[in-house]
């Protein structure tokens, strides 16, 4: 018999076109890598039950589009959300640049999200445009939880990065109690 979920956690995954946000749920969520790429319309929705902390986590994972002409729709998709991933593909400066930009839609949306900074395409290394400290700093100024580098390609650090921002959300939700 399987036990029902403590918590159920809207998660949100944003962040520009390409970074890999959708090959992130994918893995995520068992299913395979895909080397071609298809833009996401609007969002796709992904669910995952995690154990984490002795709970139950029902996981609802919203994959944004990350195309600008998306952008006015974007609003309601983070109404309610307890989390979000903001990621940038470590290959492409200009992913980490709008990261600033993603943060104030998440922040300005939804009420006290717990947000960490993934940097995607760490199997990328000799394309690698960003470093880990220049990412670490950005990610403490903007005053996001945590920074993790994953690849979908080689499921590394996916599971983690979905665990590391849910602790992180039960620990916010903790404290406002």
């Amino acid at each position: 018999m399987k036990r029902e979920a403590d918590l159920r956690f809207k998660i949100t995954m944003c962040g520009d076109y390409a970074v890999g946000k959708t090959s992130v749920c994918r893995r995520f969520t068992g299913k395979s890598f895909k080397k071609s790429y298809k833009a996401t319309i609007g969002v796709d929705l992904y669910t995952k039950v995690m154990n984490v902390k002795n709970l139950v986590v029902n996981l609802q994972i919203w994959d944004l589009g990350g195309q600008a002409r998306f952008e006015q729709i974007l609003p309601s998709y983070f109404r309610g959300s307890n989390g979000s991933l903001v990621l940038f593909d470590l290959t492409r400066r200009e992913t980490l640049k709008s990261i600033s930009r993603w943060l104030k839609k998440v922040r300005n949306t939804a009420k006290s999200p717990t947000s960490i900074l993934i940097g995607n395409k760490a199997d990328l290394e000799s394309l690698r445009s960003i470093d880990r400290s220049e990412a670490k700093t950005i990610q403490k100024k903007l005053g996001l939880e945590a920074y993790l580098e994953t690849s979908a390609k080689e499921n590394k650090n996916i599971d983690k990065a979905f665990r590391t921002l849910t602790e992180k959300t039960i620990d916010h939700i903790g404290k406002a109690y």
